[in-house]
């Protein structure tokens, strides 16, 4: 069914857009995860080294340069950005004379440490500014996913609502309706209805049709039979309403005609349609003409009615 067909592809895209936004965020977050790392493993591994560095410079031990010399060989096999090489180098080439006592040599590789150290800071800053930006466009990215999401639903709820909801609303009422003895309610045409509702809709119209026009034309005892008595009610009823000379008819709350005498039936055939309309008023306790007196029987939901004239005429 093209309604069936429907309602599977447009929970099913929701669906899909569900597992769109989960795997975004999952890739967008596992994106900032390397530059984390990146910062860990490269730029505080080399200012580790460059700390180390100070440090033995620091003691000013001469003739100990071990220690120095092997953190200089972790900055140099850390090398991330093409400006730490030349800073590198230049510190081997003077570490020598710093060790032997040059002061002025002590200097120049406490400057190309400095600038190694803030080599590796910017590049710590850049990483973190690239994080920033990557969560930042990660979670944009997973709002307009989830703001897409939203709007499929909506709209998909609309359809819905106009294509389905709508339509078996308005097929209850007039079932209810017809139930209660509203014989002209018909379904109204909805374009926006699903195919098979508005096929729906139309076949029961025509079925409520079909009823009207049996009931219309049907003598008393098929009357009966189409509002579901009993065939021995039936036949008891009709003895009983025949044996009196009066124009009696009985009709129900919704208005249908449960039964008539033959008086009645008469009246019924030379009158065209509207005395049938007057015992419909009366059924429903509408307002009716002097010439129909209605009585309550049973429960309350018969009533019977005695047509004045009718039965003057009949005798």
């Amino acid at each position: 069914m093209q309604l069936t067909k429907g309602l599977r592809l447009a929970f099913l895209a929701l669906l899909a857009l569900h597992l769109v936004s989960a795997f975004a965020a999952i890739g967008l977050l596992g994106r900032m995860k390397p530059a984390i790392k990146r910062v860990i493993q490269q730029n505080v591994y080399s200012l580790e080294a460059v700390e180390a560095m100070l440090g033995e410079l620091a003691k000013g031990e001469l003739g100990e340069e071990e220690h120095f010399a092997a953190a200089l060989e972790r900055a140099q096999d850390n090398i991330t950005n093409e400006r730490e090489a030349p800073l590198v180098a230049q510190v081997r080439d003077r570490m020598g004379d710093v060790f032997v006592g040059d002061v002025q040599a002590r200097a120049l590789v406490v400057t190309d440490l400095r600038e190694l150290a803030e080599l590796n800071r910017a590049d710590i800053v850049a990483a973190n500014q690239e994080a920033e930006r990557l969560g930042s466009a990660g979670a944009w990215a997973v709002a307009i996913l989830a703001f897409l999401t939203l709007v499929a639903g909506l709209v998909a709820l609309r359809r819905l609502d106009r294509r389905v909801l709508l339509p078996l609303e308005e097929l209850h009422d007039v079932l209810l309706a017809v139930r209660r003895g509203e014989p002209r309610r018909r379904c109204q045409p909805m374009n926006v209805a699903a195919s098979e509702l508005a096929r729906s809709m139309a076949m029961i119209n025509r079925l409520i049709d079909d009823r009207s026009e049996a009931l219309a034309t049907a003598s008393v005892a098929e009357h009966m039979a189409l509002v579901g008595l009993e065939d021995d009610d039936r036949a008891t009823l009709l003895h009983l309403l025949d044996r009196d000379a009066k124009a009696l008819a009985v009709v129900d709350t919704r208005g249908e005609l449960l039964a008539c005498n033959a008086a009645a039936r008469r009246a019924l055939d030379e009158d065209q349609g509207s005395l049938r309309d007057q015992l419909r008023a009366a059924g429903r306790g509408g307002e009716v003409p002097p010439r129909i007196q209605v009585e309550e029987v049973g429960s309350g939901d018969r009533r019977l009615c005695v047509i004045e004239d009718a039965a003057d005429h009949a005798a």
